[in-house]
């Protein structure tokens, strides 16, 4: 028997090793495959994370300004202001307070924040024509309304144009404006990455929204932090419209909470009738409920397509009510600067709001969370604590913010002219009869952030009355 020859040997073991590779590969798949969503994500985070993290860095970390310490944390509300005027000012009587001075709420989450100094963002204002929301006397609500449109009429809508749509796991404005300009379309995703880069761009802190949870599958939106409200507030630039009630742009929690208040009524009515939900009962209840609306407004911009009209009417209350029920946030808004590759673990990281009520979190595979300032943290806003100082006729007050970018604190004691420090804390002269300070962050784009301020007014003193005459008593 004729043995075989050396390289039909070495054939004959590369075929062994291909099938036993083949062999474990096909395990593995199919091991991988029966994984939960949860772990798999789990898996690929703690191996994938640190190597891409290796190759491309971390996420650029903006300076935030000064944080209170433990005791100032005790100290900011007007039960605190007056502990500090009483000891301040002893035997003054005080007439009234004004406070507005809401909470910095912080996300246990980290977000990665876009680098308020990289060049590319005064290019693209440039290039995005956003000069004239630059203007520091600009309505924030006419901004907002008005960027949402500018954004929307940057190109059409996938559906409603022939073009070729754009693509990529998250590309920045520029490579979405190339292909824009190469004939492209957009989808709702793409407009709100548009918009957040621009807001980005002025300044403004925003993030890109999901109604479900993933934002490149479901419908996109973008929230933006109002600072005039102190709280974010969505706009939706696919569509061209905001959301109103009470006098006060909604955000997407909002919309989830108004939309599960009706939800809960409408399935106590179905099981009471014995019947079923389904997607087309949800909109006639809603349509015969109008009270569930809470008196919700829909602000529409100046864009109409049938595709957006059809939409909105058949949704929950003509406003895409329903679409709220699930909606996960993006925790990045870096695009401009920072292109991860596909599979990077921050390319598309987002944070799911846990609602018990949501059928799909048995098979999310992203992060979860049930604790809303994780998601609805404060940003631009500062607020203060207050001490007091004896003898000195002030009180000292302490600072904390979350402003991104941070640059430095703008303060205005009385009527005299602000002026700004990097301090974390300030001293507050008050004169006889009182006084006001109002402070408010400036970030590195030179942005303005929302204002606290107190106000103090003394009791004017009681003048003496005229002495009684003095009286002799004759022995």
């Amino acid at each position: 028997m004729t043995e075989p020859s050396p390289l039909r040997r070495r054939l004959a073991r590369l075929a062994l090793v291909g099938l036993a590779c083949a062999g474990v590969t096909f395990v593995g798949l199919n091991a991988w495959r029966a994984m939960p969503p949860r772990v798999r994500a789990t898996l690929v985070q703690q191996v994938a994370g640190p190597v891409a993290e290796w190759r491309h860095g971390e996420p650029h970390r903006p300076e935030t300004g000064p944080a209170f310490g433990p005791a100032q944390r005790q100290a900011t509300d007007e039960t605190a202001l007056r502990a500090a005027l009483a000891l301040a000012f002893p035997g003054r009587s005080i007439d009234r307070v004004r406070l507005v001075n809401g909470p910095i709420v912080r996300s246990n989450a980290e977000f990665a924040w876009q680098d308020p100094n990289d060049p590319a963002l005064d290019r693209l204002i440039e290039r995005l024509g956003l000069g004239a929301f630059r203007a520091a006397d600009t309505d924030e609500d006419a901004l907002l309304r008005a960027l949402t449109t500018h954004i929307r009429t940057r190109a059409p809508h996938v559906e409603d144009d022939a073009g070729t749509t754009v693509s990529g796991v998250a590309p920045s404005a520029d490579a979405i404006l190339d292909r824009v300009a190469a004939g492209g379309t957009l989808t709702c995703y793409y407009y709100s990455l548009l918009m957040v880069q621009a807001l980005a761009a002025l300044g403004r802190p925003a993030r890109v929204v999901a109604n479900g949870i993933d934002v490149r599958d479901w419908h996109a939106s973008v929230e933006v932090f109002h600072h005039g409200q102190r709280k974010w507030v969505l706009s939706d630039p696919d569509f061209d419209l905001m959301y109103a009630r009470d006098g006060a742009f909604q955000n997407a929690w909002d919309l989830h909470d108004l939309f599960m208040t009706g939800y809960a009524t409408y399935r106590r009515e179905l099981h009471a009738q014995g019947r079923e939900d389904s997607a087309p009962m949800r909109v006639q209840w809603f349509a015969a409920h109008p009270e569930a609306l809470g008196g919700l407004q829909l602000l529409r911009g100046s864009v109409r397509a049938p595709r957006i009209d059809l939409r909105l009417g058949e949704s929950e209350g003509g406003v895409l009510l329903g679409a709220y029920w699930t909606f996960s946030v993006a925790m990045r808004n870096d695009y401009l600067s920072v292109d991860y590759p596909k599979g990077h673990p921050r390319a598309t990281r987002e944070l799911a709001f846990a609602d018990l009520g949501a059928g799909w979190l048995r098979t999310y595979d992203g992060e979860l969370t049930n604790r809303p300032g994780d998601l609805y943290f404060t940003v631009d806003a500062a607020q203060m604590a207050f001490e007091a100082m004896p003898g000195e006729n002030s009180v000292r007050v302490h600072l904390d913010t979350y402003t991104p970018g941070f640059r430095a604190f703008r303060v205005q004691i009385g009527d005299a002219a602000p002026v700004e420090t990097q301090a974390d804390a300030v001293t507050w002269s008050l004169g006889p009869e009182g006084g006001r300070i109002r402070i408010w962050p400036v970030n590195s784009r030179g942005v303005q952030g929302a204002v606290s301020e107190a106000a103090v007014v003394f009791t004017p003193p009681q003048p003496a009355g005229p002495r009684p005459a003095a009286t002799a008593t004759v022995p």
